[in-house]
């Protein structure tokens, strides 16, 4: 992420030239994805296909449409999602941190409900039962993500 604010020189042992470097693997990584994707749907032409992802539901539609999409530009659009969707959790998670420890009522509230997973042994994770029965906390959530929308520029209501 630092290589978005630094220096756009491309020069060896510089933020923005580790940057590229990285891009440029992860670019191959998601190559590697769409051509096995690509496959996979191929033999599965005359069978019953099933779109399950994002990925196989863009691959499809490049070849529905007149026009067709290139390997590059979906694997540059999925590259896009991926760095998108990291700062929109890790932007939600701040703020679902943030605004229970500003109000000391909200965090004791959230906290009572965190009983649940204290009646949990070490090794039991919750489930969606015990999820379902933290109405509260799932409020708090969803109030933090509409009041600091983690994608900037959405609208909402305050």
């Amino acid at each position: 992420m630092a290589g978005f604010f630094s220096l756009p020189l491309d020069i060896p042992s510089t933020t923005f030239n580790h940057a590229i470097k990285a891009r440029n693997n992860l670019h191959k990584e998601i190559e590697e994805v769409v051509r096995k994707r690509k496959k996979e749907l191929r033999e599965k032409r005359d069978k019953e296909l099933v779109i399950h992802d994002l990925l196989s539901h863009m691959l499809l539609m490049s070849y529905q449409n007149s026009k067709v999409t290139s390997d590059i530009e979906i694997t540059t659009r999925i590259n896009s999602l991926l760095l998108a969707s990291h700062k929109t959790k890790s932007t939600a998670i701040t703020f679902v941190f943030k605004y229970p420890a500003e109000f000391s009522d909200v965090y004791d509230a959230v906290l009572k409900e965190m009983e649940i997973a204290k009646t949990k042994g070490l090794e039991e994770l919750l489930n969606w039962n015990d999820i379902k029965k933290m109405k509260y906390s799932w409020n708090v959530a969803r109030e933090s993500m509409r009041l600091s929308s983690p994608s900037h520029g959405a609208f909402r209501k305050r």
